[in-house]
């Protein structure tokens, strides 16, 4: 029966990654902002459990990732996990736990590019996130759609973080419901391409 259940399924998924610039308002975090700051996206978990943010200043957009429940909460990983994953796993956590519950990542206008809302942006060279010593930190969203036999579907907005952390390479995904994400579709002059 289960067998039969799957045969009937067709599923279609279709990922779309982005780049150039968006503006997205929402008053959540509002006690983090400064003055002259305008939040571009944000997608908060419902209820809260990890939250992005990005935040336009003067010179830079900023991230910001805020674990609500603590570093023991962290997203470490997105899709199947064996066994043999777990201390992998295990060994990821314990580094990106040194990030502690909330960062502020700064890239310069010019390294941000995003289109139709979705953000892609890196910071070259030395970084601290609270304990953890950073080399070259890089974000991206996605959006993906789907499909169950034509009948139902439904999108997410997925974030990806990427951390090069001395020799290791720390990747953070997270998937929030589209939802869960508050995106305004807008232009902005100063952008520039950078390598992938």
């Amino acid at each position: 029966m289960l067998l039969t259940l799957f045969k009937n399924i067709d599923v279609i998924i279709e990922m779309n990654f982005f780049h150039p610039f968006s503006f997205v308002f929402i008053l959540l975090f509002s006690s983090l902002l400064w003055a002259q700051e305008t939040v571009r996206m944000s997608c908060v978990t419902n209820p809260p459990t990890t939250s992005y943010q990005i935040i336009e200043g003067q010179e830079h957009y900023h991230l910001t990732i805020y674990h609500h429940n603590g570093v023991g909460y962290l997203p470490l990983h997105s899709g199947v996990i064996t066994p043999n994953d777990l201390p992998l796993l295990e060994k990821r956590g314990q580094i990106l736990k040194k990030m502690g519950p909330q960062n502020r990542i700064p890239f310069l206008k010019s390294d941000c590019k995003n289109q139709n809302g979705y953000w892609r942006c890196q910071k070259k060279g030395e970084t601290q996130l609270n304990d953890l010593t950073v080399s070259n930190i890089y974000f991206s969203m996605a959006s993906k759609h789907v499909t169950y036999d034509e009948s139902y579907s439904w999108q997410t907005i997925e974030t990806h973080l990427f951390l090069q952390v001395g020799k290791e390479n720390l990747i953070m995904n997270y998937p929030f419901n589209r939802e869960d994400c508050q995106i305004q579709v807008s232009k902005i002059s100063h952008e520039k391409e950078f390598s992938k």
